[in-house]
């Protein structure tokens, strides 16, 4: 298989297998683990449901009982014992709720930057980043990279946009296809097939923005107590070793996904797409 290069797996099955088998370590069969992935689709979160298709996480013992979740749901669901381990978990809602005394274990990174690009229609003025000065921009609150990155992209380019709360990435492309909103925001892929039929334009993107680029804006948690808990070492040698861990363990139909998304927003280092 042709390898995809240039795309760093710290964030991808490398690192939560090697979670996952600390949560597991004496396996001598196929242990069943339930596991929260938020947002099922979404760039951060599709390493659990590829590496099981392609059998990664059978050669390590483990078989998946993947439970999908809206965002921010991931963390009440380990620390309620709902799910073992959670995959895509918010760093910023992880520590908010640690500070408040919940059960919850940080045992890997999950990503590091985010897939996150700003669009606008296609017919649009706005052709560069300093375009958006005076322009609406959404972001959505219930996603702390949507919320926390806007700001950046202004800072990092000196706009005075007007950012605007706005829901998911569907309700925001939405508003920006009726005119309410001028730039939108979406988590690749979503959107990627807009961009192929030429109705919006990817104006700016996360990756691109250095206060973005090296912050670990999602985590793999369990609960304080869980076995996982006591393999932290474990789990960060290993992590650790499969830093440049690459995607060439997917199957063709995958790597298809990655070079279409690659090819149109840029370079994303982040999880692989589904």
């Amino acid at each position: 298989m042709t390898h995809v290069r240039n795309v760093n797996f710290i964030v991808g099955v490398a690192a939560i297998v090697a979670a996952l088998s600390a949560v597991t370590p004496a396996a001598s069969a196929a242990d069943l683990l339930k596991l929260a992935s938020a947002q099922r689709g979404a760039w951060e979160a599709a390493a659990p449901e590829l590496g099981q298709s392609a059998g990664i996480f059978t050669k390590h013992g483990i078989t998946l009982d993947l439970v999908y979740t809206r965002d921010g749901e991931v963390e009440p669901s380990v620390t309620s014992g709902s799910t073992d381990v959670g995959v895509g978990a918010g760093t910023i809602g992880v520590l908010r709720a640690y500070a408040k005394g919940a059960p919850v274990r940080v045992i890997g990174a999950n990503t590091t930057g985010t897939a996150n690009y700003w669009y606008v229609q296609a017919n649009s003025p706005i052709k560069t980043v300093k375009d958006i000065n005076g322009k609406t921009i959404a972001y959505w609150t219930s996603n702390p990279a949507s919320r926390y990155d806007v700001f950046d992209l202004i800072k990092q380019y000196s706009l005075k946009a007007r950012p605007t709360v706005i829901g998911g990435a569907a309700a925001t492309f939405t508003q920006v296809m009726a005119g309410r909103v001028d730039v939108g925001w979406a988590e690749a892929p979503f959107g990627v097939e807009a961009i192929e039929q030429g109705k919006i334009r990817v104006v700016a993107r996360a990756i691109d923005i250095p206060a973005i680029r090296r912050d670990t804006v999602r985590v793999v948690i369990t609960k304080r107590g869980h076995a996982a808990e006591t393999q932290g070492c474990s789990c960060a040698l290993h992590a650790g070793l499969s830093r440049d861990h690459r995607l060439d363990v997917f199957r063709p139909g995958c790597d298809q996904t990655i070079r279409r998304v690659r090819g149109r927003i840029g370079r994303v280092r982040s999880a692989p797409a589904r």
